[in-house]
């Protein structure tokens, strides 16, 4: 497997240095995207994270009955 990332690394820096040779300085664009920043300050980010905190809440409810059941569970082995 590290072979495998290995040789995609190496592939991609070929790839990039190909690619960059043949553009000029002044086409070449980088981005940075905030994705923190995206999910906070759009619509779309809002409610996709209202609907991760709908499902977090949803998973850590079931989590907590879970629990309960097992240190009813616990209370009962060691009695």
């Amino acid at each position: 497997m590290r072979k495998t990332k290995l040789a995609w690394t190496l592939m991609l820096i070929v790839a990039a240095t190909a690619i960059a040779s043949k553009a000029k300085a002044d086409d070449v664009k980088i981005a940075f995207v905030d994705i923190r920043r995206a999910l906070n300050e759009t619509n779309e980010g809002k409610k996709a994270m209202a609907k991760l905190q709908t499902q977090k809440d949803k998973m850590q409810k079931q989590i907590d009955s879970k629990e309960k059941e097992i240190m009813k569970m616990k209370e009962t082995i060691e009695k």
